[in-house]
């Protein structure tokens, strides 16, 4: 018995990404899925929190998530998973349903260890939400 797995190829697509929902086929509006992140606007005096997301992709490149939150394209912000904190790039937008909108984030000055500590919390956040 042969077992083949099939990769889909997205040339668009620098990195390939590592899905965190539990049904990838499930429409966006649709998925309560997900891995829960905070959106902050660093600031001397105080940081001000945006809102909460969804994490849906990882890659070494950035992530993709769906909030409510109103992100401008380009801004620059950190994304907060546990105890983590990366700052990153919003590079893409696109409407849901309403005031919810997926956004593509690209990391900014990722480091390797940083990367590791990412999988490493997503992977126990995962797990923790599957009940296992």
């Amino acid at each position: 018995m042969s077992h083949e797995i099939e990769v889909e190829q997205d040339n668009r697509r620098e990195h390939a990404r590592l899905s965190l929902r539990r049904d990838p086929e499930q429409p966006l509006v649709l998925a309560c899925d997900g891995i829960p992140a905070r959106l902050v606007k660093p600031h001397w005096l105080r940081d001000k929190v945006l809102g909460i997301g969804s994490l849906k992709d990882v890659s070494v490149g950035g992530c993709g998530l769906i909030s409510a939150a109103p992100l401008a394209m380009d801004s620059v912000l950190q994304l907060e998973v546990g105890e983590l904190s990366m700052p990153c790039k919003v590079v893409r937008k696109s409407p849901v349903q309403g005031a919810l909108h997926f956004y593509g984030l690209r990391w900014q000055a990722m480091e390797q260890d940083q990367l590791l500590a990412l999988y490493t919390a997503i992977s126990r956040l995962k797990s923790k939400r599957d009940g296992r």
